[in-house]
């Protein structure tokens, strides 16, 4: 309608006679509209320059972070897992491009599964088989702060399957007797020094032990018992042998002394030891009941007689019952001395309390084969363990399990490959000289197995979730190098279970699920069963298709390098005068990118089996002027990243 009015008061202007003239209306009509067309054209350029400058902002940021994301990715593959150090593929660093500055924060730790199939950072220095790289890029734009952050995971893929072992058994070096919980000998627990998984006891009764699923590798292995001294053993796994670490295990050296209550005024507990005379005390000799060090006869330093006291100041001020008690002392600095006679005056002495309980099923059945146990922790210190007996599920199987007062947590294990039971944790209170019971269910737990590929080829880095009857997710994995996954800790009392793929937009799967599953206590169930690659669980197909091409200057294959906005919909695209926002939203969708400094461009859509026809717009703006290009592609699943449809542009 303006440029109709206009046209019409130009042409009055030329077809009047000249001694008519035109009026001064005509005059200011004319200013006012083209005054309004030159605002326009302000505006809608401005709005151009706008767009295209942050979207080159958020491209180079994605980029940076795309290109800094391959570049760990392929440090990491180009060495062998033992090779790889997290901590220096670890960076922060600034990056400048037409002078704004881009900030880089590279974060790259091992990670494993937790109990529950979840991911958990663990650092630079405890090594999984399993990386996480982090990426993020944060720029300013005006007053905010812009941030682009991705992450992906590097499986070692030279891990395989554990199938050596360890084996041998632990015995008293001095009667020969199996440190096995019988015959008034406690359980040897046996571990090593290279991973802490690789655990087990001496089972109830049992001969021998054995660590099962051991990787190639030269390992110390470390056994100890209540009273004993630890002792240690290297064996070296090759080729899934099975090597044998035998132990006899040293008791400490004790003595009996009675604890007699004095009363009286100022008299105190007195520690009355009756032993050879004339013997010195090392400085190193230590004083341990129950377990714990009470410190060391750091004041006797030559024979005494008399009533001469020595105080031992590590106890805290709590009595001992009325009458005697006898106790047992290790000597763990220097074995085989003997105390002098010599009278102590204690400032106290820290009385314990006791905890016991059941360990059983969520059937009410007790645990055996092995044997379940209890491990209390204040977060820091732990202590022994407690067996729970294998008729009746009370610990500790024999005994007491004597424990400093405080709050600690109490946690009932069981070892089993695949888990058998899930382990259940408590918060204890134990007070001095009275018994606390905590008893457990553990409840019986299975696993899932099964493999996703795509193309025929096992697919990593895809998240399955199992949902249970309850409709909750009871357990995740992620897809290992080859595609395999394995979600353990699955309840049975949940049962059956619905396994699916977390993949967003960016995939689809045939079967998008599977459900009806059912899993049993300590057992691998298989989906489906003979699962492989060519009997997949899963086949996931990429939804995304990639467009790519370069922007030449006109009539040559010199790239323009200062960033042309490229606009992809499979609607038509809008207006570049038209203002598009919350109120006025296109009417399809649309997918920007910017060109690079080698005028390439890359951009993804979604985009199925079947070609799908997308309109392009590529919109190049310089000081003086805004030029654009309208053009179509046909684009499908089968356009990857490295076969993408290509489309080209010139100005």
């Amino acid at each position: 309608m303006r440029y109709q009015s206009l046209k019409s008061i130009f042409c009055r202007i030329l077809k009047s006679d000249s001694k008519k003239g035109f009026s001064f209306l005509d005059i200011a009509f004319s200013v006012v509209v083209l005054t309004i067309m030159i605002l326009s054209i302000i505006g809608a350029y401005n709005w151009v320059m706008q767009s295209v400058q942050k979207n080159k902002n958020k491209t180079h940021a994605m980029n940076f972070v795309q290109t800094k994301i391959e570049e760990v990715k392929n440090k990491i593959i180009n060495l062998s897992w033992d090779q790889v150090s997290p901590a220096s593929l670890s960076s922060t660093e600034t990056i400048t491009i037409n002078n704004k500055n881009y900030t880089r924060v590279t974060n790259v730790v091992y990670v494993k599964e937790d109990g529950s199939g979840n991911l958990q950072d663990v650092g630079w220095f405890t090594v999984t088989d399993l990386i996480k790289i982090k990426v993020t890029v944060s720029y300013t734009e005006g007053n905010d702060t812009k941030t682009v952050t991705m992450e992906n995971l590097v499986a070692n893929r030279s891990r395989t399957v554990s199938t050596g072992a360890i084996t041998g058994w632990v015995k008293d070096s001095t009667t020969g007797n199996y440190l096995n919980g019988t015959g008034g000998y406690p359980q040897a627990f046996i571990t090593t020094d290279q991973n802490p998984n690789y655990n087990t006891v001496m089972g109830i009764s049992a001969t021998s032990y054995t660590i099962s699923r051991v990787k190639d590798g030269v390992y110390t292995v470390r056994a100890s018992a209540y009273g004993y001294q630890e002792a240690t053993n290297t064996v070296t796994v090759n080729n899934a042998s099975v090597e044998t670490a035998n132990f006899s295990l040293v008791r400490y050296n004790t003595v009996d002394i009675t604890l007699n209550k004095i009363t009286g005024a100022g008299a105190g507990n007195i520690v009355r030891v009756s032993c050879n005379d004339g013997v010195s005390i090392p400085t190193d000799y230590t004083a341990t009941i129950i377990g714990e060090v009470i410190g060391t006869f750091s004041n006797v330093k030559r024979p005494i007689s008399g009533t001469t006291t020595y105080t031992l100041s590590a106890y805290d001020a709590t009595t001992f019952a009325t009458g005697s008690v006898t106790i047992t002392v290790y000597a763990t600095g220097s074995p085989g001395y003997t105390p002098d006679p010599v009278n102590f005056s204690l400032s106290g002495a820290l009385t314990k309390g006791y905890l016991t309980g059941t360990i059983k099923d969520d059937t009410g059945t007790v645990i055996n084969s092995p044997v379940p146990y209890v491990e209390v922790t204040d977060g820091e210190n732990p202590i022994p363990t407690a067996y729970a007996h294998p008729g009746t599920g009370v610990y500790p199987s024999s005994g007491t399990f004597a424990i400093l007062p405080g709050t600690w947590t109490a946690t009932a294990k069981h070892s089993n490959t695949p888990p058998k039971y899930k382990e259940e944790s408590y918060t204890v209170t134990i007070s001095a000289s009275l018994t606390t019971t905590r008893d457990f269910t553990l409840y019986r737990v299975g696993s899932i197995r099964g493999i996703v590929v795509e193309s025929g080829v096992g697919k990593r880095d895809i998240t399955i979730n199992a949902t249970g009857l309850s409709g909750t997710v009871q357990g995740s994995a992620v897809t290992d190098a080859s595609g395999n996954f394995t979600i353990d800790n699955l309840p049975v009392y949940d049962n059956p279970y619905t396994i699916a793929p977390v993949i967003s937009g960016l995939y689809s799967s045939s079967p998008t699920s599977r459900s009806g599953i059912n899993v049993s206590s300590g057992t691998y169930t298989d989906i489906p069963i003979g699962y492989g690659v060519s009997n997949p669980t899963f086949t996931v197909t990429s939804t995304i298709g990639y467009i790519a091409g370069y922007v030449y200057k006109s009539g040559t294959t010199v790239p323009i390098n200062t960033g042309v906005l490229i606009q992809v919909s499979s609607g038509s695209l809008p207006s570049l005068t038209t203002s598009i926002g919350p109120s006025n939203p296109p009417s399809s969708t649309i997918y920007s990118t910017v060109t690079d400094s080698n005028g390439y461009y890359i951009i993804g859509v979604p985009a199925g089996a079947t070609s799908t026809t997308y309109n392009i717009r590529a919109v190049y703006v310089t000081n003086t002027n805004s030029q654009s290009s309208v053009s179509t592609v046909d684009v499908s699943n089968t356009n990857t990243q490295s076969s993408p449809a290509s489309k080209n542009f010139s100005f």
